[in-house]
């Protein structure tokens, strides 16, 4: 499938369009990839999201464009990795060339971009070139991966200090907390390209001076996202080239729940939506999106697709998907889901048409769907393992008004077949036809 939405289990859509927000590209003020976006709004329809040298105030239509916003931070060659709500500001990490380092802003727009490392009882400094992602415990403190530790911060004593050491050959992708305990995911050796690795996954309860459990699975770690007191980890195997996967763990081990065809994704590319656990990932010179969710078992199915190949944070902080994207190091992005997506269509698997003999007789495709509005419309198309179109109709509300049920008389002879559904010639982006069922009718061939 391309662009589909399947949220609703009872049919088929095109997934959400996008619309690039006010400001939201280079002829605006967004001029560096945007790596995070924070998952809730921080003020009424307010969020922040951080990247490159910037730090961004974001509404549900636009980037704000003022004296504070976009922030520069200050330091050398400074490039955003996270940010989160706290205590009532916003805290973040960044590298530069220097140290690796966590800034503070005071809301509403009070920055102190070396907060960590200056203004505590006793500097604080993180480790330059590496992921920090921030999580923010349910004992009120602050945790951030770095390289092989965890570092924490207590408000009540201003104090940062490294909490727990970890193998001094793992880089840490993520931290979450889960049950009042710290779970740590990281990479062991931290190599890319083809090189086999660990994915680890540490677990610490914030007490000891070491972790008190850890697994390992040959794979490389991404990001993890916490959903109903399931913890869900996206890894690859390198043997698997450019396929992503997505797991849980459950205590013991990882278990693979969904494979999709992408990278894997970073803690800053997985959030939730609609009760779906959204994740992003890069394939060739596409930024996709995929869904996983819906029934107990749930399934995977790639739902949009961002502006530029290159992809950054994604997140929903007013209901609606924001997907942040880069063409290289000259073309940013920030778009929110709007309508929907014309470039889409379904492939069903390929099924006997004759349960006996070598061929059948596909007599009638007959199609249920919502009612048609003006611009809308779908074609169909039956198609054998041979790659040979058995059938083709188009359901439209120029050819047929806003009726719900299509029979097409087809009498076509064929031993298998598949369904491809495909949008893409219909333009409607408010309004697009629902599909409900397709049932297809015929006879063996004596």
């Amino acid at each position: 499938m391309r662009n589909c939405d399947l949220r609703n289990p009872n049919g088929l859509q095109p997934g959400p369009g996008r619309l690039r927000l006010t400001n939201g590209d280079g002829s605006g003020v967004v001029s560096t990839l945007i790596r995070s976006i924070i998952r809730t709004a921080v003020q009424t329809d307010i969020t922040f999201g951080i990247g490159g040298s910037k730090i961004y105030r974001i509404t549900p239509t636009t980037v704000a464009s003022d004296a504070s916003f976009p922030h520069t931070i200050d330091g050398s060659n400074p490039d955003g990795e996270d940010i989160k709500p706290y205590h009532g500001g916003i805290i973040y990490t960044f590298n530069d060339s220097l140290r690796g380092y966590c800034g503070k802003l005071t809301l509403p727009s009070t920055f102190d971009d070396d907060w960590m490392y200056t203004a505590l009882t006793g500097t604080f400094a993180l480790n330059t070139g590496y992921p920090h992602p921030i999580e923010i415990g349910g004992d009120d403190l602050v945790y951030i991966g770095d390289k092989d530790r965890v570092v924490s911060y207590d408000p009540v004593a201003d104090t940062a200090q490294s909490a727990v050491n970890l193998p001094d050959d793992v880089v840490i992708q993520d931290v979450k907390w889960k049950n009042k305990k710290l779970y740590i995911t990281v990479n062991q050796p931290n190599l890319t390209g083809t090189n086999q690795t660990q994915q680890g996954v540490y677990i610490w309860n914030t007490v000891d001076d070491s972790w008190e459990d850890d697994v390992h699975k040959i794979a490389r770690g991404g990001g993890m996202f916490v959903k109903d007191g399931v913890l869900y980890i996206s890894f690859e195997d390198i043997s698997s080239d450019g396929i992503g996967r997505l797991g849980y763990f459950d205590g013991y081990t990882i278990k693979e729940l969904a494979k999709y065809d992408g990278s894997l994704a970073a803690y800053y590319q997985i959030t939730e939506q609609d009760g779906f656990i959204i994740l992003a990932a890069a394939k060739g010179n596409e930024t996709l999106i995929f869904a996983f969710g819906g029934g107990e078992e749930g399934r995977i199915f790639q739902l949009a697709k961002g502006h530029h190949p290159t992809i950054g944070g994604i997140s929903c902080p007013f209901g609606k998907l924001m997907t942040a994207s880069a063409q290289g190091t000259t073309a940013f992005n920030i778009s929110k889901e709007e309508g929907f997506d014309p470039d889409c269509n379904w492939k069903g698997i390929l099924y006997p048409v004759a349960m006996e003999g070598r061929k059948g007789l596909v007599r009638q495709v007959r199609a249920d769907f919502s009612p048609l509005a003006v611009g809308t419309g779908l074609s169909m198309a039956l198609r054998d393992n041979n790659g040979t179109e058995v059938w083709r109709g188009t359901i439209s509300y120029t050819l047929y008004g806003n009726i719900t049920k299509k029979i097409f008389h087809c009498a076509r002879k064929s031993e298998n077949a598949r369904v491809e559904i495909d949008y893409s010639n219909f333009r409607a982006t408010t309004t697009v036809v629902f599909l409900r069922d397709i049932d297809i009718t015929g006879n063996n061939i004596i």
